[in-house]
């Protein structure tokens, strides 16, 4: 993978997730050689990770894709003060991770809505005496805790090196919380402060075990038998 005027943005993994699911994602890289630094700015790494979320088709995801407009502003999203390199003189390559939640716009705040981890300087392969001496770096997000329901991208993304980069075997795996559903009311059942994990079925069963009755329009409360 290369940046600009490559592309700078690896396929984006989409994951409905709930609050209090643990993430873990990993994956290999190497590179070849480091080359020059020129110096990506983030509305064309934003606009790559867009396509790639969406695939180019307008309007699809549009939430998504409003959110992660709004989170990157002028200048390289990784490498200022809130999302420091982690090695200066690696190739700016990332294993990145981005909680969205549902029907709102985030902040990206480090290993809270956003977390990353950048290949290592000394993943480089070389050749001697005809064969390949090519170490990867193992780049993992461990445990990242989502906080409410929403949708994780993952994705690989060289954002600002012309080295050749070269990904592979891509893991997520997520760690479910057991919680289900919450729900909590006032004392003659007005609810508030609910809950339902995004991939639940419907549960009609509300305060008190009454039984919620939506036929006609009626939106009451059945007395349980």
């Amino acid at each position: 993978m290369r940046s600009s005027p490559h592309t700078q943005v690896g396929s984006v993994i989409a994951i409905p997730v709930g609050a209090g699911d643990r993430v873990t994602a990993s994956a290999f890289a190497k590179y070849i050689a480091a080359s020059e630094d020129p110096g990506i700015i983030s509305t064309t790494l934003a606009s790559a990770l867009i396509n790639a979320f969406t695939g180019g088709v307008p309007g699809v995801n549009e939430g998504g894709t409003n959110t992660i407009n709004n989170n990157f502003g002028e200048g390289s999203l990784i490498g200022g003060a809130d999302f420091p390199y982690e090695d200066s003189d690696a190739p700016k390559a990332f294993l990145n991770l981005i909680f969205l939640p549902e029907g709102e716009a985030i902040d990206l705040i480090k290993d809270a809505s956003f977390a990353y981890d950048q290949i290592a300087d000394g993943a480089t392969e070389s050749i001697i005496n005809g064969i390949s001496d090519s170490p990867y770096d193992e780049l993992r997000i461990e445990n990242f805790e989502i906080p409410q329901n929403g949708h994780i991208l993952v994705y690989v993304s060289n954002e600002g090196s012309l080295t050749d980069i070269y990904f592979d075997d891509l893991e997520i795996q997520i760690n479910e919380s057991p919680v289900v559903q919450s729900d909590d009311y006032y004392p003659f059942g007005l609810q508030f402060n609910s809950y339902q994990r995004v991939t639940a079925k419907k549960n009609d069963f509300k305060y008190n075990g009454f039984e919620l009755q939506e036929d006609l329009g009626l939106e009451c409360l059945r007395l349980p038998s």
